[in-house]
């Protein structure tokens, strides 16, 4: 590689570990003419591709990069990942064993994803192990690095997800618990354990979780409506009235059906009659 080539080389690698694969693409594309066999431009720019959903270009640089450098780790695990959303899981499955013998990143994200395979696999039980063997390895790491709250809650509600397809809410609802604990508000996993807490019937639970999410954003209609749905359970019928009522305030569409269903069961519980009649008539208008 020339030493101008070498310069546009490392300002996209500069982009490249932005994270920003689209200028770092500009720049690899300006030099590939004259360097079809550097190996390390084949694989940055095969995992740029890939990252950017290119997956038959990203295969065809990282194919052909890796027979230039058979040894380069993380590599493996890129072309892994492009393997895995293609359908191709064993194949997948062998090249992170290659990442992690020849330290091709961190242990745990080559744990995580082979988990990963194996839930795109349909084998819950095998995910269900190297997600818990990735929460062991992770947990060794240090707490303070850039990154760790995120890829702690991140595996814990992969997990929790299996758990539910299982039938396993206890763990399910702990795992999502856990990832609460981690830190940093995340109204979607307070959004996941109220729906866990209302498949188990814990009511009173799933509305602190709502009441939660509505005390950050105050005009979540999702969560009205779902606390709503708490209170209508609990037989709190006021409280399901004013959340309902918030729900369709709150709500940015046209589509109010679902709301005015809801609302109406709340007047059939009231004994409103004519009050739920007249919902169900503006629910069929939509």
């Amino acid at each position: 590689m020339s030493p101008q080539d070498r310069k546009t080389m490392d300002l996209g690698n500069i982009y490249f570990e932005k994270k920003a694969y689209f200028r770092a693409l500009e720049y690899y594309d300006k030099i590939y003419p004259r360097n079809r066999n550097n190996a390390e431009l084949l694989l940055k720019r095969g995992r740029s591709y890939g990252k950017l959903g290119y997956d038959e270009k990203a295969l065809k640089d990282l194919n052909l990069g890796l027979k230039l450098n058979p040894t380069y780790g993380e590599a493996y695990k890129w072309r892994g990942d492009i393997l895995a959303v293609t359908g191709k899981f064993d194949l997948a499955l062998k090249d992170y064993d290659y990442a992690e013998k020849h330290h091709g990143g961190n242990l745990w994200s080559i744990t995580y994803k082979r988990a990963k395979v194996y839930i795109l696999m349909g084998k819950p039980d095998k995910a269900l192990f190297y997600l818990t063997k990735a929460i062991e390895i992770h947990r060794k790491t240090k707490k303070n690095s850039s990154g760790f709250v995120e890829d702690e809650r991140l595996i814990l509600t992969t997990r929790s997800g299996i758990y539910q397809n299982k039938g396993d809410y206890k763990n399910a609802i702990k795992d999502m618990t856990d990832a609460i604990s981690c830190g940093a508000f995340r109204d979607d996993v307070y959004l996941r354990r109220a729906e866990l807490y209302t498949l188990t019937k814990q009511y009173p639970l799933a509305f602190k979780d709502y009441s939660t999410i509505l005390s950050k954003n105050p005009v979540d209609e999702t969560a009205w409506e779902k606390r709503a749905e708490s209170a209508l359970a609990m037989g709190n019928l006021s409280r399901a009235l004013l959340d309902v009522n918030k729900a369709i305030e709150c709500y940015p569409g046209e589509n109010l059906g679902r709301l005015y269903r809801l609302r109406a069961r709340v007047y059939d519980k009231q004994g409103k009659n004519d009050l739920a009649n007249k919902d169900r008539v503006k629910a069929s208008k939509f």
